[in-house]
């Protein structure tokens, strides 16, 4: 929640490309989060409007970037059939599994390109199969578009996918 400049520390810095995003004004903080940024958690339900498709919901993003309506529709396209939905694009979250809705969910905040994803416990309310089988799509994902990952859970499963690993206690 401080890398995503959702919430401001009370000691010390979080630097971002060398911004300190304490000190950031609010219009900067706000393109930092659309622009640069990339978010999804466990809540993922949260991040889906339910009177929108999964298109729909992968491509809203890159329509407040303003791209094209086609450009907009194949790069939903192309997500949602990189993680096997793309069957199920005309369907609204509640007509999704939870692990669809998660698959969902990441494909939007991927779909814009972020420099910086964070996934806060991306399968806390995923049973272990579906787990798996998101790590393996968030995987692949976040190293074909080349961006900065940083993944926090307490699935000790989440390290499969981690070039570094770094634990707290």
């Amino acid at each position: 929640r401080l890398l995503a400049g959702l919430e401001r520390p009370s000691a010390g810095i979080v630097r971002v490309h060398g911004d300190d995003l304490a000190k950031l004004p609010a219009r900067r903080l706000a393109r930092y989060r659309s622009q640069q940024l990339g978010y999804a958690d466990q809540h993922y339900a949260r991040a889906l409007a339910p009177e929108l498709t999964a298109r729909e919901l992968v491509a809203l993003q890159l329509g407040l970037h303003g791209a094209s309506r086609a450009d907009r529709l194949r790069r939903a396209d192309d997500l949602l059939d990189r993680v096997g939905l793309a069957d199920k694009r005309g369907r609204r979250p509640t007509e999704l599994s939870g692990g669809e809705q998660q698959r969902v969910a990441l494909c939007a905040a991927l779909a814009h390109g972020p420099q910086i994803f964070l996934a806060d416990e991306p399968t806390g309310e995923l049973d272990a199969g579906t787990a798996d089988q998101v790590y393996g799509v968030l995987g692949d994902l976040v190293r074909e578009h080349r961006c900065t990952t940083v993944v926090v859970s307490h699935d000790p499963e989440s390290t499969r996918i981690a070039d570094r690993i770094v634990r707290i206690r």
